[in-house]
């Protein structure tokens, strides 16, 4: 992957890591080594559970007007249902191993 390219990023990489419980120590783009094992059908479960608008957030700014926004956002989001919005919290740490030692 482009990110295992550059050698600090390994180092930022197990950084993340040591935080894997808070949050912040998953890989915006995802482990190599997970996204290997990945098959179609968990990509589908995947975006099923997540890519919906319980999980999004719509953010304006600018000189728009209130009402037309709601319209607009009505027109090209509103077919899509909602879903109840699930959450994910790690309770064990990463098996993802760098190799460093």
């Amino acid at each position: 992957m482009r990110f295992d390219n550059q050698p600090h990023n390994l180092l930022w990489e197990e950084m993340d890591s040591a935080f894997y419980r808070t949050g912040y120590g998953r890989s915006v783009i995802g482990w190599e080594s997970d996204i290997k094992t990945y098959n179609q059908d968990d990509i589908t479960r995947f975006h099923d559970n997540y890519y919906h608008p319980g999980n999004a957030i719509l953010l304006i700014v600018g000189d728009v007007e209130f009402d037309e926004v709601v319209k607009l956002a009505e027109e090209k989001y509103g077919e899509i249902k909602a879903k109840p919005v699930m959450r994910h919290y790690p309770n064990q740490d990463p098996v993802h191993n760098a190799g460093l030692s």
